[in-house]
């Protein structure tokens, strides 16, 4: 696949166009087992061999075998549970207790489906944000379960897993008008903003150092501060279905973007990238455009805590840069 390139492409962006991008799935098949297991993070076993709709298709070798020791493990030493209800379906899988997982990857199986004729089992340690947009889907009931246990099952269904990291805009699409539509009946409301910048200053890692000259250069270009911590997950789906400029840094804030009208703009800060770790995390660059919208980048410089790890590391904005790709961003 051809990629779109970010509208403020140098030849610092370069080297990720070597990375896939956007190798997403076509379809995701829906099957149905018998008689298996599924550890609480949603690795299955069947017969005592993976269950390949469990895991994503782009993994190595070495991360199956991984798993496999992992699930079977589970299996022989962990608590198990056997829930019974009518069509049991299983969606989660081993990384969708995050945000960004839980949206791109679970709540897309949901529109692949009539969730109506299916009894969801979801583990009961998961966020507020899982269970607020469960409640958006019709399902017959929701069943828990408990934390730490397994999961054995007669009978259970199954959609497999997307790419991790690539995104069908077909099902992209279905999805964002599904969740606007019925976020914006929900009862909740919250004011509009038409330029969001996403401050991460309350997380322990991976947040801007230089924040107060970032947030005084943007707010000169009017954009609203916003604490995704302090909101739910239908005020976060309305916020983003009427913001037109996201800035963000590299974090599970900017899957929101998907949320966002066709032809908006998006602005990730991200790490630089040199000669030891010259890899990019390249998915909200395929969720942006995927999403019909313009990706802009800005490579920054890393801080004091870089050993933490690649993608931990805090960051030092290059503010006259910002301003730069402000006013190419809005033209201004």
């Amino acid at each position: 696949m051809t990629p779109t390139l970010p509208k403020n492409y140098t030849d610092d962006f370069k080297q990720v166009l070597a990375q896939p991008y956007n190798s997403y799935r076509e379809n995701l098949p829906i099957v149905t087992y018998k008689n298996a297991y599924f550890t609480h993070s949603g690795i299955g076993l069947r017969r005592f061999k993976l269950i390949n709709e469990t895991l994503f298709d782009n993994i190595t070798p070495k991360h199956r075998k991984h798993f496999y020791k992992y699930a079977f493990y589970k299996y022989l030493m962990g608590k198990n549970v056997r829930i019974k209800g009518d069509n049991l379906l299983l969606l989660h899988n081993h990384w969708t207790t995050g945000y960004h997982h839980w949206v791109t990857e679970c709540l897309a199986k949901m529109v692949c489906l009539d969730t109506s004729q299916y009894t969801l089992v979801v583990p009961e340690y998961y966020g507020q944000f899982a269970f607020e947009s469960i409640s958006l889907f019709n399902f017959k009931e929701v069943k828990r379960i408990p934390t730490g246990c397994g999961l054995s099952t007669n009978k259970i269904t199954l959609v497999a897993n997307p790419n991790s990291g690539h995104y069908n805009p077909v099902l992209l699409t279905s999805l964002k008008t599904k969740l606007i539509e019925k976020c914006n009946v929900v009862g909740t409301s919250i004011e509009p903003y038409d330029r969001i910048y996403v401050s991460r200053k309350t997380a322990r890692l991976r947040k801007v150092e230089n924040e107060e000259g970032v947030i005084n250069l943007l707010s000169n270009y009017r954009f609203k501060v916003v604490d995704i911590d302090k909101l739910n997950f239908f005020q976060q789906v309305q916020l983003f279905s009427q913001c037109k400029v996201f800035v963000s840094i590299h974090g599970a804030a900017l899957t929101n973007a998907m949320f966002m009208p066709k032809g908006g703009k998006v602005l990730e800060l991200y790490r630089s990238l040199v000669n030891d770790i010259p890899w990019m995390n390249t998915c909200y660059w395929n969720l942006v455009t995927a999403s019909g919208l313009d990706y802009y980048y800005q490579f920054c410089e890393r801080a004091a805590n870089y050993g933490t790890s690649a993608d931990n590391t805090n960051l030092i904005v290059d503010i006259p840069k910002l301003e730069e790709n402000m006013r190419l961003i809005l033209g201004e």
